[in-house]
């Protein structure tokens, strides 16, 4: 009987087991991904890029928005943050934008940086978009060309100014989790 009943445990263990992994939260690499701010200007963790006046937090019930506005006669208003991480692993990067009127681009780039956080890449865009999109979700698999040189990963939120412009684009939910946890994810 006790056997019988170890069986019958099994099973419904190992049928259950799929359902608590998939409920388990992946570690998101990232600073403050939930974009909390102590000014609802900048998120903490994150540093801001030219021009800071048209980078605004937008609280939202379950999470915050970054909202940016292309009217400035600054390049690129921006905000990014930058990490260290191991350059021998491949990484998933994704974020939640929204665009709305946006006359040049709002951006999502990424730079490799070396251990000191210098950027020993070029930018590598992850997407360019432009005009008014309903919110979509971007991912990228991203893995450095040098791993032995590469320390660390900036990942920048942009829009490319223009002066008098109306668009804005909104960033939430930035996730960044190594690919070994997302291919687990996907399998689940």
């Amino acid at each position: 009987m006790k056997k019988i009943f170890l069986i019958w445990l099994s099973i419904v263990l190992m049928m259950l087991f799929p359902f608590v992994v998939k409920s388990q939260n992946l570690s998101n690499l990232l600073q403050n991904p939930e974009f909390k701010s102590k000014d609802n200007n900048i998120p903490d963790g994150w540093k801001w890029f030219l021009d800071k006046n048209v980078i605004h937090i937008i609280s939202g019930e379950n999470v915050n928005i970054v909202e940016i506005s292309e009217d400035t006669d600054k390049y690129v208003p921006s905000i990014c943050t930058t990490l260290k991480l191991d350059g021998f692993k491949t990484y998933q990067f994704s974020v939640d934008v929204k665009t709305e009127e946006v006359s040049k681009n709002a951006a999502v780039y990424y730079y490799w940086t070396d251990a000191n956080g210098k950027e020993i890449t070029k930018e590598q865009y992850i997407i360019k978009l432009s005009g008014t999109k309903d919110w979509q979700t971007v991912k990228k698999i991203i893995s450095p060309e040098n791993p032995a040189e590469t320390k660390g990963l900036k990942i920048v939120l942009a829009i490319y100014g223009a002066k008098g412009g109306k668009g804005k684009v909104w960033f939430k939910n930035p996730c960044l989790i190594e690919v070994s946890q997302a291919q687990e994810q996907k399998k689940n």
